[in-house]
């Protein structure tokens, strides 16, 4: 990426060359499933200082849309062909304008992107722009690639099943049920693909957990027919009538999030979780030629990838998924995405990526940026790493901040766009071309873009029942229950992820039956609307104003305000949401649920919070309701959210049953689904000790459903509201009750349900803060204990790298020839319950070994046949020529070295004359043991025997001085040392026994370990 700001500080003519930045496009070109040729698109990505164009950035888009080549700034802007604004989804103006300029929402909410009609065009409109002061910075748009490649020979008929949900551990053999006896996931979760099969209805196995109000395709400006505008709401893979490419993102969303126990099909990891789709495909249109490709061609485009992450990461979202990548990529060239990716982060959204698949040791971007993203790479049946064979396979990577996990990848089975193959490379399919034994729908793929999907739901599985857990727990819980014996290739990294042992983990313990978690309360008087949610990020988005979904239709950006009890336990969110001013990010709650469907002290299943939406003229979700809602009328802005706990009360609000199937007994009432928002006891079954009623009560002129937890010594009181909102008449009751089931109130305990001692651990060896030096193996030693219970494994990281475990006590690793730089270090307890604790990061400096300057004795260079006495060199103090001898340098063939071989190294050599001196103070990075190596020679001609004595700091270190006796150079070793970090004076000094004319020549000094 340009810095256009560098350059103008620099006030330089500088010739600036294009910006190549090229990803292969993936698989949707007729004829091939391999990879096609990498090409860049003719689009800029460009940030705008608003303030030095004295315009705001969309006046300025579209001006220039309007206007075209009549204004002044089409000229300005390098006449492009188009314009578009980077983010569509705009921030309201209050929110952008409180921003500093070096936040990446502002900076991406400040960028346009232009397209140009060739090469030279865009090249020629780089110079261009880089010399306007109103453009802060370039890149190059680009194309990644989804990353599915179905040329991999299928291994016995593991195709026929998903085996993949076996070698998670979400099923296992003879238990179908599995993981999902504990949580069938109720996360918020996303794909960020190429849509998914929409057209005539929504695949029967996505239905169900499909949310469309949370879905947005981003580049509807050109993923329509032929590559003409579409809609943001079109989700729908096929973009054009006779394109026969399709079915990459209903395939990675069945992996996902397909329903499980529907009769259909096969299951997602999150099988109960709700998904929302990202479009981020852009379409080359038929006939049309991007370097050697010809339309009609469709691309994941990293200006949408952009976009979509940040606009999801804004709704809500807890996992977002990302199957496609780009080789070359980085955020030097795609700041934008890494902007969007710091948002996502910000907002402790799990984002997930898939490794790429060209059998290289190289990630692919966004998969490389470890700090953000999980990446993944693949395996074939049954645990084996994924190596195709000429050219396709897993990526991989094996530095300290590497590939993280595995996962199926080899004729994984899932939803497939009904009639379409996305690759149909014979005689291997990824597609619905498949045997007849199948039903159409359905088919297997293989590429890591498979194997993301997979951990991204055994996140979204961790999330569902630990809402509140952060990113990093999340990824401590994945890293600490992951199997690493069953992939015994060194890329499989930290192993494949157990869905089980993760839930467990998650949970507390296996002794643990469920978790509570708050129920997060807030009100928008500007909607009449009150809302909740136990899920941080839907929090974040309901303060944060304009992002929650839906908004109104009447464009006005509704925010809402937490009321309700605050707790010291759970202080603050992620990060600062809140707008406009004034209003407060503190968290506030009205009650505490539970986060998993099973009774926490045994007996019946607990009940799910279903939440639903609403908004005026909403033609986003069903049939607007009949009659017209009055309130509507007089609030165009209004919403509506209503909660359950019976499946009969989502029939008639929405007219859908949970399985997404219309119910034709109820027409609805205009409510769309949006997920569950906890367990809480059935209002069928008597009180559980510590419960009150939850209340729920209805104002109709405000056309408003509040929550309430009830009043009075056993909490049964439900006449009258306590949620901490004054306002309204909440008389009436939905459903002919004023209450819907048994929770907890506000004040009580979250956590593992019953409790469970979480282990203890951290490291004691090395030290936080402490050097070590580079080149030598460190032992990493932990200490760790349970107190109701034992501990049974201890796993040491070095940064996202697994060093190794120890299943007994004292607990220790090795960490193998260290080398330079700054590294953090974790240990990750799990005790006999499955239970984990990670302790603090443990932050170490390596330094690296010792060096002397001109270690070969080059300068100053004195020439062959020439020596010097004490000559002038800036890195080492040479003793003058006296009547004792002295010290010096020397070229070949030179008096003193007449008759030896040439230096070692170089032209000339160091020599030392009778009890001389050759000495330079070095600088030690690091307290450790040393010892110094060096080619050393006797003189050729006077010569007789002269010894070598090291010195540091003035004290000897060899216990007997060293002995060359050949005139040809040899290597010699000093006696270990030990020095302190630091600078330390390192002499050579001559040792004559003999007391006569002796002379020795030394080379090529240097420092080692022992």
């Amino acid at each position: 990426m340009i810095d256009c700001r560098w350059l103008r500080t620099q006030r330089t003519v500088v010739s600036i060359l294009a910006i190549f930045l090229a990803g292969s496009i993936a698989n949707a070109a007729p004829g091939g499933g391999a990879a096609a040729s990498d090409f860049q698109v003719n689009e800029l990505i460009v940030q705008l200082d608003p303030i030095a164009l004295n315009l705001s950035v969309p006046n300025l888009v579209s001006q220039i849309q309007r206007a075209g080549p009549l204004s002044s700034l089409y000229v300005r802007f390098a006449s492009p062909q188009s314009v578009r604004l980077l983010e569509s989804l705009r921030l309201p103006d209050e929110l952008l304008f409180s921003l500093a300029d070096y936040d990446p929402e502002y900076r991406l909410q400040n960028r346009v992107v232009l397209a140009f009609s060739d090469d030279e065009a865009t090249d020629r409109a780089i110079m261009i722009l880089a010399r306007d002061k109103g453009v802060l910075s370039i890149s190059r748009n680009a194309a990644a690639r989804y990353s599915t490649d179905p040329l991999i020979p299928i291994v016995s008929d593991t195709w026929r099943y998903q085996w993949g949900l076996y070698a998670m551990n979400v099923i296992q053999s003879g238990n179908p049920i599995g993981v999902w006896a504990k949580t069938r996931g109720s996360a918020y979760v996303a794909l960020l693909d190429n849509g998914i099969k929409t057209s005539g209805g929504v695949h029967e196995d996505l239905v169900a957990n499909y949310r469309k109000q949370f879905s947005y395709n981003y580049g509807f400006w050109n993923n329509g027919p032929d590559g003409v505008s579409s809609a943001p709401d079109n989700l729908d893979e096929t973009p054009f009538s006779g394109y026969m490419f399709a079915g990459h993102g209903t395939h990675t969303a069945g992996v996902l999030a397909a329903k499980n126990d529907n009769g259909l099909g096969g299951s997602g990891v999150c099988s109960n979780c709700s998904f929302a789709s990202g479009r981020i495909s852009a379409v080359l249109p038929s006939g049309q030629q991007l370097g050697d490709i010809i339309g009609p061609y469709i691309y994941p485009d990293l200006s949408l990838v952009a976009q979509g992450l940040s606009d999801l990461s804004r709704r809500g979202i807890q996992v977002i998924n990302i199957s496609f990548g780009n080789a070359l990529a980085t955020c030097g060239t795609q700041q934008a995405v890494c902007d969007a990716l710091a948002v996502a982060t910000a907002r402790d959204v799990v984002l997930v990526a898939a490794s790429g698949n060209h059998a290289v040791q190289n990630l692919e971007f966004p998969a490389t940026q470890s700090g953000d993203v999980i990446a993944v790479g693949g395996i074939q049946y049954p645990t084996q790493f994924w190596s195709g064979g000429n050219g396709i396979g897993s990526n991989w990577s094996v530095t300290p901040v590497a590939q993280q996990f595995v996962a199926p990848a080899v004729t994984a089975i899932s939803s497939m766009y009904t009639g379409f193959d996305w690759a149909p490379d014979p005689p291997f399919y990824c597609g619905d071309s498949l045997p007849a034994s199948f039903a159409p729908g359905y088919g297997t793929c293989t590429g890591t873009s498979m194997a993301a999907p997979y951990v991204a739901g055994v996140a979204g599985l961790i999330r569902s029942v630990w809402p509140l857990s952060t990113k990093q727990e999340v990824r401590n819980v994945l890293a600490a229950t992951s199997n690493i014996s069953a992939c015994t290739s060194a890329n499989c990294q930290l192993g494949i992820p157990d869905a089980t042992a993760a839930v467990i983990a998650a949970l507390g313990g296996a002794n643990v039956l469920n978790r509570t978690s708050p129920l997060f309360s807030f009100y928008s008087s500007a909607a009449l609307d009150h809302f909740y949610t136990y899920v941080p990020q839907m929090a974040m988005a309901a303060l944060a104003q304009g992002a929650l979904r839906p908004q109104p239709l009447n464009g006005t950006s509704i925010s809402y305000q937490g009321i309700g009890v605050t707790s010291s336990q759970y202080v603050a969110f992620p990060t600062t949401t809140c707008s406009p001013t004034p209003c407060s990010n503190t968290p506030r709650a009205i009650a505490v649920l539970y986060t998993t469907h099973v009774g926490p002290s045994g007996g019946a299943d607990l009940v799910p919070l279903y939440r639903m939406s609403y908004r005026c003229g909403d033609e986003q979700l069903t049939t607007p309701p009949n009659p017209v809602n009055a309130v509507c009328i007089s609030t165009p802005a209004h919403l509506s959210h209503f909660y359950a706990t019976d499946e009969v009360a989502v029939r008639l609000y929405t007219g859908y049953a949970t399985n997404g199937i219309k119910d034709p007994s109820y027409p609805g009432l205009g409510y769309a689904l949006d997920g569950i928002e906890g367990f809480l006891y059935s209002n069928a079954t008597s009180q559980p000790s510590g419960t009150v009623k939850l209340c729920r009560k209805y104002d109709s002129t405000r056309d408003d459903y509040v929550l309430f937890t009830g009043s009075g010594v056993s909490g049964t009181d439900c006449s009258a509201t306590s949620d901490g909102y004054t306002g309204g008449n909440y008389g009436d009751t939905a459903g002919g009750t004023d209450w819907i089931g048994w929770v907890l109130p506000a004040t009580a305990t979250y956590g593992p349900v019953p409790a469970n001692a979480l282990p203890t651990v951290s490291v004691t060896s090395p030290s936080n803060g402490a050097v070590l030096l580079a080149g030598t193996d460190v032992g990493v030693k932990a200490s760790a204990s349970d107190g109701d219970g034992s501990i049974g494994k201890v796993r040491f990281y070095l940064e996202q790298k697994l060093l190794g475990e120890d299943t007994t006590s004292p607990y220790k690793v090795t960490w193998p020839s260290v080398q330079p730089g700054t590294w953090h270090l974790t240990a990750i307890a799990v005790d006999n319950r499955g239970a984990i604790k990670a302790s603090t990061i443990t932050t170490v400096t390596v330094a690296g070994m010792p060096t002397f300057q001109d270690a070969g004795f080059q300068t100053p260079l004195v020439g062959a046949g020439n020596y010097s006495y004490n000559p002038a060199s800036p890195y080492w103090t040479y003793t003058p020529a006296t009547a004792y001898g002295g010290s010096g340098v020397a070229g070949n063939n030179s008096a003193v070295t007449v008759g030896n071989p040439d230096a070692p190294s170089g032209g000339q050599v160091a020599f030392i004359q009778g009890i001389a001196t050759v000495t330079q103070s070095v600088a030690f990075g690091a307290t450790g043991t040393y010892h110094i190596e060096f080619y050393a020679a006797q003189r050729f001609t006077n010569q007789h025997v002269l010894q070598l004595q090291i010195y540091i700091d003035g004290v000897p270190k060899n216990a007997v001085p060293i002995q060359p006796y050949s005139t040809t150079y040899a290597l010699y070793v000093s006696d270990s040392f030990s020095v302190a970090a630091g600078t330390h004076t390192i002499q050579l000094r001559g040792v004559n026994p003999y007391g006569d004319d002796n002379t020795l020549l030394i080379d090529t000094v240097s420092f080692a370990s022992p």
